[in-house]
């Protein structure tokens, strides 16, 4: 199994960091806050905003709590929330990647890195050699649950996303995308995180294209993209 942790927040052009970008606490279930500290920490800017997304590798952490409530706490936030147009959020976020039993077998692949999105689109592709189900998730900072025409696509054919109710999956709106819906979290707005997962969508064999698309109402911060493959018999 593998496990990422990634976390990510903003702060203005006249503002600074409230700590170190690459240090946060985890809590796993049972356990008290330790700090951890990020593999790889990326930094951007978008109008007058600075943005930072850290991955830290924690699959010993997981591994050895298993499933339960996990909390981040003390990642950096803006030092005095300056900012000439407030726009702020901090979320984080947990990939898991394991082998169960009682599953089909399957492929899994997790492309990530960092890419923002606005009135943009982005290209990411993938083999099958037969018969496949594609059940696709996604990790995204700052998308707003009010501002549409956020679009994930397979083959041109636009995906609907799972919703979250803050205690269980509902359906959604797959012309709002990224509208700060997080798997796992006690509320059903997260403000600003989405780790979410789509319908599942059924391809044959051949290249395929995912598509990640922003039009202008809102923009968005790509840290990833799990994509499940299963072939069928």
């Amino acid at each position: 199994m593998s496990a990422t942790l990634s976390w990510s927040a903003n702060r203005g052009v006249l503002d600074s960091w409230s700590a170190p970008l690459d240090t946060a606490r985890l809590r796993v279930p049972g356990g008290d806050y330790v700090t951890v500290t990020a593999d790889d920490v990326e930094t951007s800017w978008h109008l007058a905003d600075q943005y930072y997304q850290a991955t830290a590798d924690i699959t010993e952490q997981v591994a050895a709590a298993g499933t339960g409530a996990y909390a981040l706490a003390d990642v950096a936030l803006p030092q005095r929330f300056l900012s000439f147009a407030p726009n702020y959020y901090a979320g984080f976020a947990i990939t898991i990647v394991y082998e169960h039993a009682d599953l089909p077998e399957a492929t899994v692949l997790v492309l990530d890195g960092t890419q923002w999105l606005f009135n943009s689109s982005t290209q990411l592709h993938f083999l099958t050699e037969g018969q496949a189900d594609i059940d696709l998730g996604v990790v995204a900072w700052e998308g707003d649950r009010g501002k549409h025409d956020d679009r994930v696509a397979i083959d041109s054919n636009t995906l609907n996303p799972w919703g979250w109710s803050g205690s269980g999956r509902i359906g959604a709106n797959s012309g709002n995308a990224m509208d700060s819906t997080a798997f796992g979290s006690p509320f059903a707005n997260s403000l600003g995180t989405d780790a979410k997962h789509f319908k599942t969508r059924g391809v044959g064999p051949g290249v395929h294209t995912i598509e990640l698309y922003s039009g202008r109402e809102d923009a968005y911060l790509l840290d990833s993209v799990i994509v499940t493959i299963t072939p069928r018999d």
